[in-house]
């Protein structure tokens, strides 16, 4: 039985990979600002000391720096992703820490034209990519000088069961497509929407990392896109909320998209695969979700 530390504990993708965790009777040891076992802000280094890892197995960072993150302040955000990551590092590993994991985004890829697997070499263009991309080669550096094993997950579109109590990052299509279905009636794109992603759940995300985590004989790097069984274009994912919706709240949901332009051609042939794993069912479905979510959100108190 493992013993594992979970930085950003309470977000999105942290609360299914503790829940996977527990499902396995693992010790899990949860890290945030608030609501967590051990009080960590990842933008005070006097908040991270070495007695909060003791004990530890493995460490998985759910906490990167967001887009939102970058817009209020991004030299903070740079900051996090490389100065502050070493720090919690070197204060994990002379804990005893020997197995780690983090969260990237699959941005750090860049312009994605045809098949994107782990062989592509990486590009990011926005900040946000770039901070990702340099947070994992401090991993990838801080854990190769001590021959602890690492992996890096680089997820594309990510959906899952949010806490809307603390929920901020409704600009992503996942929730603000069923979100805007709720509230207006209508899922407004501001492109054709022609470009194409995998789709992949939270639970999904949990289960590699357990899996990686529960290995005898772990690599030093790994480098995994985690897939989904969903791989659609962003307006075939607004028409399928669209309809979902519309069976749920008993009322016509309409999508409103610009025409395709010929520059949109390349973004529609992307297939985000992998080339380590193969994709397995997923505990959770996207149809399920969206359903599941939009009762949510037509149930919740600013909808009464």
């Amino acid at each position: 039985m493992l013993s594992v530390g979970v930085v950003g504990a309470n977000g999105l993708i942290g609360r299914a990979v503790v829940q996977s965790m527990r499902l396995r009777g693992w010790t899990v040891r949860s890290f945030g600002r608030r609501n967590a076992d051990v009080t960590v802000d990842l933008d005070d280094l006097g908040s991270i000391a070495q007695a909060q890892f003791e004990g530890l197995d493995a460490l998985v960072h759910c906490a990167g720096p967001t887009d939102e993150d970058f817009v209020a302040n991004s030299s903070m955000a740079f900051r996090r992703c490389t100065v502050n990551l070493e720090a919690l590092l070197e204060r994990a590993l002379l804990a005893g820490v020997h197995r780690f994991t983090y969260i990237s985004t699959a941005h750090v890829y860049g312009e994605m034209v045809g098949e994107v697997s782990e062989c592509v070499a990486p590009g990011p263009v926005s900040n946000y990519a770039i901070g990702h991309f340099a947070a994992e080669r401090v991993m990838a550096r801080m854990c190769g000088a001590r021959q602890r094993p690492c992996l890096v997950l680089r997820p594309n579109a990510v959906f899952g069961m949010p806490d809307l109590t603390s929920f901020r990052r409704w600009q992503l299509i996942p929730f603000s497509f069923p979100r805007a279905a709720v509230e207006t009636g209508k899922i407004v794109l501001k492109t054709s929407g022609v470009q194409r992603r995998n789709f992949v759940g939270t639970p999904t995300i949990g289960e590699m990392i357990c899996n990686f985590l529960a290995q005898e004989d772990i690599p030093r790097f790994t480098l995994l896109n985690p897939v989904g069984t969903t791989n659609q274009s962003i307006v075939d994912f607004a028409r399928q909320v669209a309809d979902i919706a519309g069976k749920v709240l008993q009322r016509p949901i309409h999508v409103e998209a610009p025409l395709p332009q010929p520059s949109d051609l390349a973004a529609a042939s992307v297939f985000y695969r992998s080339s380590v794993v193969s994709v397995q069912p997923e505990p959770l479905s996207l149809d399920a979700f969206v359903r599941q979510f939009i009762v949510l959100l037509s149930q919740s108190p600013q909808q009464e």
